[in-house]
């Protein structure tokens, strides 16, 4: 599911669901890691692997949807502050003219901004929750891939 960049409350509630591989890794590791009595009937290695794939899959989507209404958000604010200095030119024409200023109302660009940096701050919460997963994963993992570069 793709993120919905316009409604913050529903992106953000996409992307708590999109983490729930890394809420879960420390389950998600017992479950691919054999304990001792197991590690003949398994190749955790190779889950390992699997599970790293999955990790790096989904942390590149979900960093790239990010960026993606991070943009749009930033297009926005953009479009409207430049809406806003039209119309201030426009408004300063009219007092020039004896025809008084029009009270505009800021809103819409002060909740661009907010939506914005909303936005802004998930990724950077998206950068900590992915060294918080690659720490366990490599705690977890690392003694049965060796010296590979992940």
């Amino acid at each position: 599911m793709s993120l919905p960049c316009d409604n913050f409350r529903e992106f953000r509630r996409v992307l708590q669901e999109q983490r729930r591989l890394d809420d879960n890794i420390v389950l998600s590791l017992n479950a691919a890691i054999p304990t001792s009595s197991f590690a003949k009937s398994s190749n955790a290695r190779d889950q390992c692997m699997s599970l790293w794939n999955q990790l790096k899959d989904i942390h590149a989507r979900r960093e790239a949807e990010i960026k993606t209404c991070e943009a749009q958000a930033a297009d926005v604010v953009l479009a409207l502050q430049r809406q806003k200095h039209a119309n201030e030119t426009q408004q300063d024409l009219r007092a020039k003219q004896g025809k008084g200023k029009d009270n505009l109302e800021d809103a819409d660009l002060r909740q661009a901004q907010n939506h914005h940096r909303l936005i802004k701050a998930e990724l950077a919460t998206e950068a900590v929750v992915r060294q918080q997963s690659e720490m366990v994963f490599r705690d977890r993992c690392m003694h049965f891939l060796g010296d590979m570069k992940l």
